[in-house]
């Protein structure tokens, strides 16, 4: 009889596959074909090289992860251009009004493609395809898709979806080397079918691509460390210079969390030493500390102006216009709002802000944060104790760009976003946490 309900289920699972294909060579682009090139291509490396055992469940989850995105990508296209809700551009251009940021890559992209093609643009439009705002080697990488397979408001988002659902089967590999088996597929369900990650894989925001490399680096550093193997090192460093083209400021914490990482695992206590000595010694004559609170306090004082909800950590007079001396303000009340940053910035939205969209929406996620949160802690102490050599660089990491981002905060929704850079970590270390405080430990495969 469970060998009938697996046959049924393969067979229904396989019946939509088939659907898929067949609405996508019916309806949409090259693109969209060689987006399903690539699903086909990694259910069969995962055929060839997940283990017996594993295969199944990450098969199966690859393939409904990607059906649900797709669902809902199509469902929300379908519905915005059946309502007109639309965001108007300059030269004829409009795209669906789901995510602003979201279509303005949209448009952005099949511009830069025009002028790098050689077609001319006004002057408006070139200065709209090159403004500052979000122009990040994401906005070449869709401009590249759109020469080699035509504009569609829709192929290149099918990519977002391939990449957020393959950060879950990334972080199944990653679990399993830090921890074990049944841990690891927790994680990789949690992260491919978390909400928000769900809802930034259906936009042409690089939140997606973003988090992918994020996992890649991560893993190709354990591997590298663990086999020293060349394919590792070209992998790691290729995902890294692909993360600065799209975020340049995370290159600094990514770096820092590896070389340490590294260093401590060598044991190379005195580099550290030496690292640490370094930095204290030329922080003064770079008045870094001055510098660092004048991008804190300007930062905070520009993201209080922006659209959505947004909060103050400094004192009332920090705010008023007239105010210019950043460098006045106490190293007490810097780390002071530093702290709050940080506390709005993993509990934010608040339950009791339903009455904004973003909590409504956000609520039922944010229950389970919740939850999570307080086990990842749990779960980092753990592996630190336990298993620190494998966790090291992903609790660093965690850390470090924790920082980084604790210092942008200032908007709720903002916040809510670039949180998720650091969920799946999060959710990695919570499900760790959780085995080991209400299974025993002896049940847990690495041990």
């Amino acid at each position: 009889m469970n060998q009938s309900m697996a046959l049924n289920r393969n067979y229904i699972l396989l019946m939509i596959t088939g659907g898929l294909i067949l609405g996508l060579l019916l309806t949409f682009s090259p693109g969209s074909l060689f987006c399903l090139l690539v699903v086909l291509l990694i259910i069969l490396a995962l055929y060839l090289f997940a283990s017996k055992e594993e295969r199944p469940f990450l098969i199966n989850i690859f393939v409904l992860g990607i059906l649900i995105r797709v669902f809902l990508l199509l469902s929300i296209t379908f519905l915005y251009s059946f309502i007109g809700k639309w965001i108007y551009f300059s030269g004829n251009m409009k795209a669906i009004a789901f995510i602003g940021d979201s279509a303005f890559y949209t448009v952005r992209g099949w511009w830069l493609t025009q002028f790098y093609s050689g077609q001319p643009l006004s002057r408006l439009i070139a200065h709209a395809a090159f403004n500052e705002y979000g122009f990040s080697g994401h906005l070449h990488i869709i401009a590249l898709f759109y020469y080699l397979f035509g504009f569609s408001p829709v192929s290149f988002t099918l990519t977002n979806c391939i990449f957020s659902v393959s950060t879950g089967i990334i972080f199944y590999f990653l679990t399993k080397e830090v921890s074990g088996i049944k841990e690891a597929k927790i994680v990789c369900l949690l992260i491919t079918f978390f909400p928000s990650l769900i809802i930034w894989s259906v936009s042409n925001l690089k939140d997606s691509m973003f988090i992918f490399l994020t996992a890649v680096i991560l893993w190709s550093f354990l591997r590298l460390i663990q086999f020293k193997k060349i394919r590792y090192l070209i992998l790691f460093l290729f995902s890294i210079f692909l993360q600065f083209s799209i975020r340049k400021i995370f290159l600094i914490p990514t770096f820092l969390a590896a070389m340490f990482s590294y260093l401590f695992i060598k044991k190379r206590y005195k580099y550290i030493f030496f690292a640490i000595l370094i930095i204290m010694l030329i922080s003064p004559m770079f008045n870094i500390q001055d510098k660092f609170k004048i991008h804190f306090v300007s930062h905070n004082r520009g993201v209080i102006s922006t659209r959505g909800v947004t909060y103050r950590v400094f004192d009332d007079y920090v705010y008023d216009r007239k105010f210019s001396n950043y460098t006045s303000i106490s190293n007490f009340n810097i780390a002071k709002a530093f702290l709050k940053n940080g506390f709005h910035f993993f509990l934010e939205p608040f339950p009791w802000r339903v009455s904004l969209r973003l909590s409504i929406f956000a609520l039922p996620q944010m229950m389970i944060w919740y939850f999570l949160l307080p086990f990842s802690v749990i779960g980092m102490i753990l592996q630190l104790r336990y298993n620190r050599e494998k966790s090291l660089v992903l609790i660093a990491y965690f850390l470090i760009t924790g920082s980084l981002l604790v210092m942008a905060g200032g908007n709720i929704g903002t916040d809510f976003r670039f949180r998720d850079i650091l969920t799946p970590i999060v959710i990695l270390f919570a499900i760790i946490g959780i085995c080991n405080t209400f299974c025993p430990r002896q049940n847990s495969e690495h041990e």
